[in-house]
């Protein structure tokens, strides 16, 4: 090539569109689009985990003398449903913990007493808590967000 003809390739402007387009894209759009794609599967994720406490919270409630902490585990891994993101294979951890409380008509949740106990006035009301966490690893690391998110959801629920 000539000097003439480089001086005419530098000073052409067809193109430049398509150029800047493709320098956009690829350092613009495309991680945002990856960011976006990781941020929708841990809002999947939380649902699913969601799902797993609302699942135990149901079987602890509908035993409320029988449950066992294997049982809410069991309920809650049926209720994550991990058949979305097969790849994933994020760990689900339950645990449960019973606190009894002194119940009356005017106060809902009063002093803490021992479950074998008994009150002054009311009734020993017994309430379980269960916390569901969840460690997703997402498959799209992108610089903004770390590789993996914990998640942990809690509720409460009276058994007696």
């Amino acid at each position: 090539m000539t000097w003439r003809g480089t001086r005419r390739l530098l000073r052409d402007r067809n193109g430049v569109a398509a150029v800047e387009a493709a320098i956009v894209i690829s350092l613009v759009l495309a991680p945002l689009c990856m960011g976006v794609a990781a941020y929708a599967m841990v809002i999947a994720d939380t649902v699913k985990l969601d799902r797993a406490l609302q699942a135990a919270m149901f079987y602890v409630w509908n035993n409320p003398t029988g449950f066992t902490t294997s049982g809410v585990q069991t309920a809650a891994a049926a209720g994550y449903d991990n058949t979305s993101f097969p790849n994933t294979s994020p760990t689900l951890t339950v645990t449960t913990t019973s606190v009894c409380y002194c119940v009356s008509t005017s106060d809902v949740k009063g002093s803490s007493v021992s479950c074998t106990g008994t009150c002054t006035s009311g009734t020993v009301g017994t309430y379980v808590t269960v916390t569901a966490s969840a460690t997703f690893t997402l498959q799209l690391v992108v610089q903004a967000l770390t590789s993996s998110v914990t998640q942990s959801v809690t509720g409460t629920v009276r058994t007696q």
